[in-house]
């Protein structure tokens, strides 16, 4: 497990059920721009606050958030379901598709590409961390708040996609799977301290290595759990 572009919108003309219209008669680009805004702004204000990246370089943090800001804002604006329900002011409609690419499985993958960018653009996970007291993670086990929601949130895409990818597993549904691995990453976290999580990010051989006997014991605690209740 591996822990760890702005785009400029030209204007075209799109065709929807017989619907012609620019895109600019349907958003200007000052609306863009303010999305843009306060999505960057609101991952900072989480991020920095966040105890998970309290070894990060300030730098980091924002760079992360401009790209996920600008990717997601791209993905939204650039999304001919929301550009139609603009048109139709249609709130709830856009707002559903702002959903999407907001909701916390979406925005943590996009997140954590942007952090993996920045990451590679300093030159490695040892360029873009703070220097004394201030840079050190805890060592204490069990994951907790914002930590633990973000270690969860990462890992369950990377778990549902190793386990589809398994042929023992061609006739579970994809509720099932998805509880096995909400169940697996939760048992992790209960297991592992934020230092150790940082160090797998940067695949240090001494967490890999920690890290196999709980990810097999959460494997064995999570199949007797989940599969039992199931009746599989």
């Amino acid at each position: 497990m591996r822990i760890a572009w702005i785009s400029i919108l030209f204007f075209w003309v799109t065709s929807i059920c017989d619907l012609t219209f620019s895109a600019q008669e349907v958003y200007s680009q000052k609306e863009r721009e303010q999305f843009h805004n306060s999505i960057h702004q609101s991952c900072l204000d989480r991020q920095t606050r966040d105890e998970m990246n309290a070894n990060l370089l300030p730098t980091v943090i924002d760079e992360s958030c401009k790209c996920f800001a600008a990717r997601t804002t791209a993905n939204v604006f650039g999304s001919m379901e929301y550009q139609l329900a603009l048109y139709r002011k249609d709130n709830a409609a856009a707002q559903r598709v702002i959903s999407r690419f907001v909701s916390t499985e979406e925005a943590t993958s996009t997140l954590i590409s942007c952090l993996q960018l920045s990451i590679d653009q300093h030159g490695g996970w040892n360029k873009i961390k703070k220097e004394g007291p201030s840079g050190q993670l805890s060592t204490q086990i069990g994951l907790r708040d914002g930590y633990r929601s973000a270690f969860i949130a990462g890992g369950i895409p990377a778990c549902k996609s190793t386990q589809n990818q398994m042929p023992e597993n061609k006739n579970l549904s994809e509720n099932v799977i998805e509880a096995y691995c909400e169940c697996s990453m939760n048992y992790l976290a209960d297991r592992v301290s934020p230092a150790t999580v940082a160090e797998l990010g940067q695949q240090k051989p001494s967490a890999i290595k920690y890290f196999e006997e709980p990810q097999k014991a959460s494997g064995d605690f999570c199949r007797k759990k989940i599969l039992g209740l199931k009746g599989q």
